[in-house]
């Protein structure tokens, strides 16, 4: 490997490449717009806890969890988790096509699955059914 080559962990910068800077979250102050942060993307206000459980719930799916959740239960948390903090779906349905690859079919896999909650389920609710699928998740996959 390079960095078995170069001796050090930095391999980027052992072969002249300058270090990639890490990525900011955008703030509203910060954003374009405000709303949107510079691709595009809305940048979720602080959430209301509408269920006190919900951020605990958060932390204790990564904590107490051997075994990674599969795919669909991910998809799943993760429209519950949007609709519960943003609330509806507030972006536009992403361009894919097959020539898109892997990371884009991945995006619209999470667009589709936040965007079903649209009109139908509350912030509340939404963090309610997310609080259920966890404690579902934590019995499933917990380090018993």
């Amino acid at each position: 490997s390079v960095r078995a080559r170069c001796g050090t962990n930095n391999a980027s910068r052992d072969l002249g490449y300058p270090a990639a800077k890490p990525k900011q979250m955008a703030t509203a102050e910060t954003a374009p717009d405000a709303t949107h942060d510079a691709n595009g993307f809305p940048i979720a206000p602080p959430h209301a806890l509408l269920n006190p459980l919900f951020d605990q719930r958060v932390e204790d799916l990564h904590s107490k969890c051997t075994k990674k959740p599969t795919d669909s239960e991910l998809l799943k948390l993760y429209g519950l988790f949007k609709q519960g903090t943003v609330g509806d779906c507030n972006i536009p349905k992403p361009k894919v096509s097959l020539a898109s690859g892997f990371a884009a079919m991945k995006t619209m896999a999470k667009w589709t699955e936040w965007n079903k909650y649209k009109g139908k389920l509350s912030q509340k609710e939404a963090q309610d059914k997310y609080v259920e699928i966890c404690d579902q998740l934590i019995v499933k996959y917990s380090k018993q």
